[in-house]
């Protein structure tokens, strides 16, 4: 992250990521980031790039341990999960996906 003091004031810092609200958190923690990409736009970016045409579909990957035990979204939900496991109310989880949005990034 970069603050106003770095010495590397020339370097640009780009976040390329799903979540299009986390803009709007930029310089609150001191961190200034410069631009924002979306992933699916790096990815029509560089498919454009490669002059791929529109039928052309990725290969999907992942590295994956297995699903979650249990999936919870929306802000009110995650902190009760969190306070419910901190206090020993609900059993804890090997996997558990925590997701702030309410149904996740973008309803999905």
């Amino acid at each position: 992250a970069r603050t106003s003091t770095t010495l590397l004031a020339d370097t640009k810092i780009v976040a390329v990521m799903q979540c299009y609200d986390k803009k709007d958190e930029n310089g609150r923690d001191g961190t200034l980031i410069d631009y924002f990409l979306g992933a699916k736009d790096l990815f029509n970016h560089i498919k454009d790039r490669l002059n791929l045409d529109e039928s052309y579909r990725p290969e999907v990957w992942e590295i994956s341990h297995g699903y979650p035990d249990q999936e919870v979204s929306g802000r009110e939900n995650v902190v009760n999960i969190l306070k419910g496991i901190k206090a020993g109310t609900r059993p804890a989880l090997q996997r558990l996906e925590l997701r702030i949005c309410k149904g996740g990034c973008m309803g999905g």
